[in-house]
């Protein structure tokens, strides 16, 4: 399965009822990169944020979805895939990135 076709697979999931709190309202981030792996982000109709993702970098999935169970500031939130493991991620608070060039990883608040 290529990486649009599961993506598009997981998009078709989120409801399209207007009359669904939970159908899409706002895509707020939508990206994909190599290997299957993508990151959608999106706003119900009901008002909240909710978000998928699919073979995320682990360090970029511990900033996506806090451990301490606090959330990112989705509407200020961007994230792009690079080659191979390579992303950018940043919303207002605070960014993630792996340069797979350099072959570590950093992140900052």
């Amino acid at each position: 399965m290529s990486a649009s076709t599961r993506l598009y697979a997981r998009l078709a999931q989120i409801p399209q009822d207007a009359s669904d709190p939970e159908s899409l309202a706002d895509l707020v981030v939508c990206a994909f990169g190599a290997f299957e792996r993508y990151y959608v982000c999106w706003k119900n109709r009901g008002g909240a944020y909710r978000q998928d993702g699919y073979d995320l970098p682990p360090t970029l999935h511990a900033w996506l979805w806090p451990p301490d169970g606090s959330a990112r500031d989705y509407a200020s939130l961007q994230v792009v895939f690079g080659r191979g493991d390579a992303y950018f991620a940043a919303d207002r608070s605070g960014k993630v990135e792996c340069k797979a060039v350099e072959g570590e990883e950093k992140g900052e608040k």
